[in-house]
């Protein structure tokens, strides 16, 4: 998978053409493109992957399957049985689940165009829905530095540097890598912000889905550190997301709790 990046989180942006010399760019027009590019691809209604089960109490199967409800962020979990004819168990019915101090169902916010926080936690988007994650980060909430490019799983990419010009608990984006080819976002990574005085960094990386014109997070990685009574409370991990699809249509009874 990727190498892990200070502060992280990751995310794709659907490409955009680079019409400009890579060398005349500098790293808040890289940003701002990659923005817009991002707040005009649509969420799906729903997100359905497999991952780890041992992220939920008394899940007996190696793995278990998530589907989210993108418009409020409830999830629906149940096991992925390995035996053959046995069928899967509800686990969770419109919960949320998270690692690090992050929403496992993160997913993007479609807020009109303004300078918006970077935040963890329940925001509304410009329609009134609540969103997890936003990740509506105009250039103007952020000083942008270009590090330079790497390659990443044989890509090149611009690494891109943030540093909050204000309120950095709630513009909490930090890193951006965006592919150089395309103009897709390829990771994001944020400071955690949910307990004063936590340290470190949770990353989501992104990937295109195949058989889809989407890009999606396939993976999370985190550590993060605090402090309590003077001992340090220390949390670090990371999921693989898998077997990606977009249904486009599930009970409404899935998200409501039992």
């Amino acid at each position: 998978m990727r190498r892990r990046i200070f502060g992280g989180v990751i995310v794709a942006l659907v490409g955009f053409a680079l019409c400009v010399q890579a060398d005349q760019l500098t790293g808040s027009q890289i940003f701002e493109r990659a923005w817009s590019r991002w707040e005009g691809v649509g969420n799906p209604p729903f997100v359905r992957y497999a991952t780890a089960c041992d992220l939920v109490r008394g899940c007996e199967t190696p793995d278990m399957r998530i589907t989210m409800r993108t418009r409020d962020g409830l999830l629906y979990f149940e096991t992925v049985p390995t035996t053959p004819g046995v069928a899967p168990r509800v686990l969770v019915r419109g919960g949320r689940l998270t690692v690090g101090g992050m929403d496992l169902g993160f997913f993007r916010s479609l807020h009109s165009r303004r300078v918006a926080p970077a935040t963890v936690g329940v925001d509304a988007d410009a329609a009134g829905a609540p969103t997890i994650a936003s990740v509506t980060s105009v250039a103007s909430a952020y000083d942008v530095a270009l590090d330079g490019e790497l390659d990443v799983d044989s890509r090149r990419t611009y690494e891109l540097t943030l540093r909050p010009i204000r309120d950095p608990e709630n513009f909490a984006l930090r890193h951006v890598a965006v592919d150089v080819a395309t103009g897709e976002i390829r990771s994001l990574t944020y400071a955690p912000t949910a307990r004063k005085g936590e340290t470190g960094f949770i990353t989501y990386d992104f990937a295109p889905i195949a058989g889809t014109q989407r890009w999606w997070i396939v993976h999370i990685v985190w550590h993060t550190s605090i402090r309590v009574l003077f001992v340090p409370l220390v949390s670090d991990g990371s999921y693989d997301l898998r077997n990606i699809t977009f249904p486009e249509s599930v009970p409404d009874s899935d998200f409501i709790p039992r």
